[in-house]
This record gives structure tokens, sequence and C-alpha cells, in this order.
């Protein structure tokens, strides 16, 4: 009797197998948290993985693709700010850009 409650309490283990704890081993399996694992995969916190792919924060993919801010990509395309794109298309500020077409003195 002894031996099969050894044997039994052995299987009970399988589940604190290399120091887990009570979070599914697939999750735990390189030292991550109660997260998804798919999201965990290369030490992502709780954000979606298309998001979090290159290091971005929980800003839409496609704004942040190119370390862009929360702002529309259409006009920060080229580093510019929050600017409407017409105006900002040659480093041109807050003006009216028929005023500005040829940089006048």
């Amino acid at each position: 009797m002894d031996a099969n409650n050894g044997s039994n309490g052995g299987g009970g283990g399988g589940g604190r197998e290399e120091g887990r704890t009570g979070v599914d081993p697939i999750i735990r399996q390189e030292g991550k948290t109660g997260v998804d694992p798919i999201i965990r995969q290369e030490g992502k916190t709780g954000v979606d993985p298309i998001i979090r792919q290159e290091g971005k924060t929980g800003v839409d993919p496609i704004i942040r693709r190119e370390g862009k801010t929360g702002v529309d990509p259409i006009i920060r395309q080229e580093g510019k700010t929050g600017v409407d794109p017409i105006i900002r298309r040659e480093g041109k500020t807050g003006v009216d850009p028929i005023l500005y077409t040829q940089h006048p003195s």
C-alpha cells in the first residue's frame, strides 16, 4: 500500500515540475506568468501579440509599425506631428499650404 501511495503522489507532482506554480505548465514553460503563452512568447506583456510583435505598446500595430505614436499613420509617415499631412508635407508648420507653397519671404 505504501508503494502505491508513493507512486500516486509522484503523479500529482507532475504539474509542479521545474518549480512551476499553480499555473498551466505551458504558460510557465519559460518563466512566463499567468498570461497567454502566445502573448508571452518573447517577453511580451498582456497586450495583443500582433501589437507587441516588435516591442510595441498598446497602440494599433499599423500606427506603431515604424516607431510611431498614437497619431494617424498618414500624418506620422515621415516623422510628422499631429498636423494635417498636406500642410506638413515639406516641413511646413500650421500655415495654409497655399500660402506656403513656394516659401514666401
